[in-house]
């Protein structure tokens, strides 16, 4: 989470944070699932778009407010979570 709060400043972006992790016990619920199916923080909301694990959120926000660092499209964030899921979960 903080790596996505460090390029939301860098960016110079207005944001809103909410705690949430193990230790407010809200990651587990129903509707937070619903958000992020692996129950861990960070997710971002953006409009109608939710993103989940903080690489997948830095590169979207590269790919929206600063596509000069990636050459990404935003597009691409659904294929980033579970590229990062995988390739940061697999044994």
């Amino acid at each position: 989470m903080q790596k996505a709060i460090f390029c939301l400043e860098e960016l110079g972006l207005p944001y809103t944070r909410e705690d949430y992790g193990r230790q407010f016990g809200n990651t587990l619920t129903d509707a937070y699932r619903k958000l992020n199916p692996n129950a861990k923080v960070p997710t971002m909301i953006d409009g109608d778009l939710v993103i989940w694990e903080s690489h997948t959120i830095l590169r979207y926000l590269a790919a929206v407010h600063g596509p000069t660092l990636t050459g990404a499209t935003p597009a691409r964030a659904h294929h980033w979570s579970s590229a990062g899921w995988i390739g940061c979960s697999a044994p």
